[in-house]
């Protein structure tokens, strides 16, 4: 069930109307959830089903100080390995592939990552009592982020089964406005781009330099609004329940260097691979020579993360080196014209280093990347084959993504004064002209990792 199906609001609508009058029942809320999920498909419930219990009773057996903590947090990465990259790592045979599905179970990376921060918050005594088994499966389960996110840590969602935010009109009002702002992103604007995108991909050989071109600018945006626009309606539909998910997205093409682009772009999974895979192996507590491995580690864990394919260990691996380089460079400490150069490169090798990311869509996303780069060395016939059509699209989206990282936040203090009447009216209208408008049903293009 996916949030932009008729389905799924008529999904929302009764589980809001079930939580009428509680508020404030986990049990409810698990059943929900449950409910959500077992329409991916029996399968993919009863992968999800094991994995809630096997993550469960990890955490009891869990304790402070535990010298086998190796042997734990491998238990719980041990399915998303043999699933998702049995193959790739040659840990299965091609005469075994049948043990594997023909498709991955929505969210398993996401909801693998939060098992994984659970029984680490465990081992490392972050939380103060042991949860119940609901409370723990609805910290698993909770259905607006459970197929893309945001990844939440223990200590941001459990307490709040238990002191859900009393300030109901101000939580209703604010998801409504979140909703709105994610169903524009991905249903009006980022779906439009994709009919820019997907063409140049599909055949890059049979379309010119300024195709290629506005096809690598307008997926840095689609990529954006697509993923930032789930991330906001997730983050909306959990304030309706009286739930505060953690911000996701901090309007990242403003990013004055690749450090600030990545405590800006989906900000959860930067801080989750941080916090259990930079600072574990050392950070920049020991040395340059240890910094750079841990960020080249990091990085490539977190491209691979994405898929098993090489492209993404390109993208990695490249973001990586760039980071590791930056903190040799020091831009922050250079002339102010020299940052302003950098400030446009960091934007630019971002922009490029997606031609590997969204290339890895496809078997052979090594030669189909490699021919979209070919193309854009072709400077001189590049103007002129740009799509008229397809250039005001773009500089719409960016004239408006600048407008609202200048004004956003003014916009929004204003937005908010307006009685709760308005605001519910104004969500529904917004929303069914979107869907109306949009150019068809698409999946969110985080639904594939």
């Amino acid at each position: 069930m996916s949030f932009v199906q008729p389905v799924f609001f008529v999904f929302i609508v009764g589980a809001l109307g079930a939580s009428i009058g509680r508020p404030r029942s986990v049990s409810l809320l698990l059943v929900i959830s449950a409910g959500f999920y077992a329409a991916q498909g029996v399968a993919a419930a009863a992968l999800l089903a094991s994995f809630v219990v096997l993550i469960y009773l990890t955490g009891l057996r869990s304790q402070a100080g535990n010298a086998k903590k190796t042997a734990v947090i491998m238990l719980i990465i041990a399915p998303l390995v043999m699933l998702k990259y049995g193959q790739f790592m040659g840990v299965l045979d091609e005469e075994w592939q049948w043990l594997l599905p023909a498709s991955l179970p929505l969210g398993i990376s996401f909801y693998t990552f939060q098992g994984w921060a659970y029984v680490t918050a465990r081992l490392r005594g972050q939380l103060l009592q042991t949860p119940g088994f609901g409370r723990v499966a609805l910290y698993l389960l909770f259905f607006p982020q459970l197929v893309a996110g945001p990844i939440v840590r223990p200590s941001q969602l459990i307490p709040q089964f238990d002191h859900f935010d009393r300030n109901r009109l101000a939580m209703l009002k604010n998801g409504l406005f979140l909703i709105v702002s994610g169903y524009i992103k991905k249903a009006l604007l980022a779906d439009n781009l994709a009919a820019w995108v997907d063409p140049v991909y599909a055949n890059p050989t049979g379309v010119g330099a300024g195709s290629v071109l506005l096809a690598v600018v307008a997926y840095g945006f689609q990529i954006y609004l697509d993923f930032s626009g789930y991330s906001d309606i997730a983050i909306g539909i959990a304030r309706l329940f009286g739930i505060r998910l953690p911000e996701n997205f901090r309007f990242p093409y403003s990013a004055c260097d690749f450090q600030s682009f990545w405590r800006r772009w989906h900000i959860t999974l930067s801080t989750w691979l941080r916090d259990h895979l930079y600072i574990p192996m050392g950070g920049s507590r020991r040395g340059k020579l240890r910094l750079v491995l841990a960020l080249g580690i990091t990085m490539l864990l977190g491209g691979l993360w994405h898929g098993a394919h090489w492209n993404y260990v390109l993208w990695g691996g490249a973001h990586g080196l760039l980071l590791a380089v930056e903190r040799w460079i020091r831009p922050g400490n250079r002339s102010q014209l020299f940052r302003r150069l950098y400030r446009f490169w960091t934007l630019g090798m971002v922009f490029l280093l997606w031609v590997p990311f969204r290339a890895g869509a496809y078997p052979d996303g090594w030669e189909r990347m490699g021919s979209l780069l070919g193309r854009l060395m072709d400077v001189g016939a590049m103007w002129g084959s740009l799509p008229e059509k397809g250039v005001q699209w773009v500089l719409i989206v960016m004239l408006g993504y600048g407008v609202l990282s200048a004004r956003g936040k003014s916009m929004w203090r204003w937005l908010v004064r307006w009685p709760a009447w308005a605001t519910g009216l104004l969500a529904v209208t917004v929303v069914l002209a979107v869907l109306l408008l949009a150019p068809g049903e698409s999946s969110f293009i985080y639904f594939v990792f």
